[in-house]
């Protein structure tokens, strides 16, 4: 026997990756599927794990790989998901309301869904069974459901691009240590000519988005390819969704 033992695969973190993988690109080849947030987040785990120097495609047959890669798409998952709960949020305030009722709110998001002409199977379903419940509906769940459809409007939004770009880029932000200087000089890049040096983002980050970096006067995390393939990777593949804000009313046609 060799004086070194072979590390056996379990494969467990390798299946996992790999049926993240099929799942994904047969959903992207197919075309069936309309904007999800599992998508973009597995583009990000991949093109954040070759911008540092990994292949993704290794983690096939590399357990500490895979599972590395598992545990990234689901960072990115959870942005993703956070940015659509905040533009949620923003789109239709009544649908979050916790002083309402589940009846309240859900009047608020189907009249919101239907004036946007969401025609989703999903919504499709809710609103057959919402409307074939009529007679059990009270009159203000009805009024919500109506006003919402023809009176709707989002909230007031000062800086949706730049708002949802830093919840989407912050998985980078936790990882690599980086600054408010540093995630500063991103958006800057990102919006030329838009936030200057005088914009507080520290206070907008913490007490806007909830976002927080404990590296606040210190130096990003060096990784040995240093900071710009990182830097490249933000301003490339997180995008400020300017079509899906202007489509929900947050930006000028």
């Amino acid at each position: 026997m060799s004086g070194t033992a072979k590390k056996k695969i379990t494969h467990t973190d390798c299946q996992r990756f790999i049926d993240y993988s099929f799942a994904f690109r047969r959903s992207y080849r197919s075309q069936k599927e309309k904007f999800d947030v599992a998508m973009p987040a597995y583009a990000c785990m991949w093109k954040e794990a070759e911008a540092i120097g990994k292949d993704p495609r290794l983690a096939t047959h590399d357990p500490d790989l895979a599972a590395e890669l598992n545990s990234r798409f689901e960072r990115w998952f959870e942005s993703w998901m956070d940015r659509q709960a905040f533009v949620a949020q923003k789109e239709c305030p009544a649908a979050f309301d916790d002083t309402s009722t589940p009846a309240l709110r859900e009047a608020a998001e189907l009249g919101v869904r239907l004036h946007q002409g969401d025609k989703s199977a999903e919504i499709r379903k809710r609103l057959n069974d919402f409307v074939s419940r009529n007679g059990e509906l009270s009159q203000r769940e009805w009024r919500m459901f109506t006003k919402m459809i023809h009176e709707h409007k989002p909230s007031v939004w000062k800086h949706p691009e730049l708002d949802t770009f830093l919840i989407l880029m912050w998985p980078v932000v936790e990882r690599f240590n980086w600054t408010y200087s540093d995630v500063l000089d991103a958006i800057q890049k990102k919006f030329p000519g838009r936030y200057g040096d005088l914009f507080d983002l520290k206070a907008h980050c913490n007490k806007v988005l909830g976002l927080h970096t404990a590296n606040e006067r210190g130096t990003a995390r060096q990784h040995p390819r240093g900071m710009a393939p990182l830097s490249e990777f933000v301003q490339q593949q997180i995008p400020t969704q300017a079509d899906d804000l202007r489509r929900r009313g947050f930006l000028g046609k």
